[in-house]
């Protein structure tokens, strides 16, 4: 099993998904060079909600629009929070799979858009994500790295880069938010700021 380990962050309400993409493009470059590639998936993620009794509380089918292959994902929470956890995935022919599930499951649980503008690096084994899902105005970053420690690193010196105020830490997975409509979990991420 993998381990998907992660924060995602609300950021304040006034920026958009454009500012805070040119924010991190600019401190991706003025401090880890030309590392990052980038890629702007715009995706569609169907939720199933797992009727068969393992550990997943639900099974995701993401594809990105223009595309016939998708990313077939279950997450479970096996540490207590969404910011560890394990994933299965794998890559699938979309309309097949969606016909499997649709079997299995019944209808979906819930479907949303996203577009989002995401930086990778293959050699640190470490993503960038800003996003906005179909629907809202606010803006999530994400941070996806090999370990707690390298996440909560990049997630520090970019805000303290971007000198954003006001950003919380969720605790909830957008399956929880937008698909079951629960009041997203957030609490104050505070960072330490540096004088530039």
């Amino acid at each position: 099993m993998a381990r998907e380990i992660e924060i995602k962050l609300l950021l304040e309400s006034h920026l958009s998904l454009e500012q805070v993409s040119r924010t991190i493009m600019n401190y991706l470059v003025a401090k880890h060079g030309l590392e990052f590639t980038l890629t702007k998936p715009n995706t569609v993620d169907v939720y199933w909600i797992n009727t068969g009794g393992g550990p997943a509380e639900w099974v995701r089918l993401r594809r990105d629009l223009g595309f016939r292959e998708g990313v077939l994902t279950t997450k479970f929470t096996d540490k207590g929070s969404n910011i560890n956890r394990g994933e299965l995935e794998s890559t699938v022919w979309a309309s097949t799979a969606y016909d499997v599930l649709k079997s299995l499951f019944g209808k979906e649980a819930g479907i949303l858009y996203k577009n989002s503008i995401m930086y990778v690096n293959s050699t640190l084994e470490t993503s960038v994500s800003v996003y906005q899902v179909d629907g809202s105005v606010r803006v999530y970053l994400e941070i996806e790295g090999p370990s707690l420690r390298a996440v909560n690193k990049l997630a520090k010196d970019f805000l303290d880069y971007a000198d954003y105020t006001g950003v919380q830490i969720i605790g909830s997975s957008l399956y929880e938010m937008f698909v079951l409509g629960q009041e997203a979990k957030l609490e104050p991420y505070n960072t330490p700021r540096r004088n530039r």
